[in-house]
């Protein structure tokens, strides 16, 4: 039996140009200004396309950064082992304010060994262009057809709530176990910065606040990535199938109070069941 099967690729840029590292965080800028109502900001044209999508969707918060959404038609990545800088190279889109218009650098990137196989054009699909600790990272987005066994021995549940990303149970044994505490950890710990810096009238607490967000966003996304790991590991052990539960609704019609609610509706659900 065959199925379609979604694998994010973690590719590093490395060894960037001063020229086209400015052109990355140009683009990566103008993406932030774009998505939170800048209509006038100059990007490549698909990727403002994208920005207005993620705008719509999602109205993301002031204090937050988004990844840039590269379209597929738009993105290349090639191998040559007779380059020196580097074996990979990775197609980028970005505006060019030189010659006003949208244009594309060759980046050198590093590629996990153990996805390289994935990296075909006809599997890529859209994918994220990502600022995470100083570094640049493209998340390659790739879909293909895997054969998948006919039967499994068990059934892994996976079930969300306010206390834990994920809990674990093997239907067979009602074997049980927790996921994701440092989740809420990292949640409740930027939440109570906010408060202090609001609360102290900081100078320039905007800018503070909006990196602190960012900082979160991307500790939570390392922590989602983690307990996935997690997920996948225990249920190789019993060649067992994963199911998530019915998350329809659970934010919003399952109020439990101020307090549980506002962990509740801020808890990356719906990112940790499509990592």
């Amino acid at each position: 039996m065959h199925r379609e099967v979604t694998t994010t690729v973690r590719v590093k840029l490395h060894s960037l140009t001063e020229r086209k590292a400015r052109l990355v965080e140009r683009e990566y800028g103008a993406f932030q200004d774009a998505v939170h109502g800048d209509d006038k900001a100059n990007l490549y044209s698909a990727t403002k396309q994208q920005a207005g999508k993620v705008r719509s969707n999602k109205n993301p918060r002031e204090d937050t950064e988004q990844p840039v959404v590269l379209r597929n038609d738009c993105i290349t990545i090639e191998h040559d082992e007779d380059t020196v800088l580097s074996s990979w190279w990775f197609k980028l889109p970005v505006y060019n304010p030189e010659k006003e218009r949208g244009d594309s650098i060759w980046v050198p990137v590093r590629i996990p060994e153990k996805d390289t196989h994935l990296l075909e054009d006809e599997y890529i699909r859209d994918s994220e262009l990502v600022h995470w600790d100083g570094e640049w990272y493209v998340h390659l987005v790739c879909k293909r057809s895997v054969a998948v066994a006919d039967e499994y021995d068990d059934v892994l549940a996976v079930d969300m709530g306010a206390k834990w990303i994920a809990v674990s149970t093997f239907i067979a044994d009602r074997n049980m176990q927790f996921h994701g505490a440092e989740v809420r950890r990292v949640r409740e710990h930027y939440k109570q910065l906010r408060k202090s810096i609001g609360k102290a009238k900081v100078r320039s607490g905007a800018q503070v606040i909006e990196r602190l967000g960012d900082k979160e966003s991307r500790t939570v996304e390392h922590e989602l990535h983690q307990v996935a790991t997690e997920l996948v590991a225990r249920a190789r052990e019993r060649n067992a199938v994963i199911v998530f539960g019915e998350m329809t609704g659970l934010r919003f019609d399952n109020d439990k109070g101020r307090y549980v609610n506002d962990k509740t509706h801020k808890m990356p659900y719906a990112k940790m069941a499509n990592i």
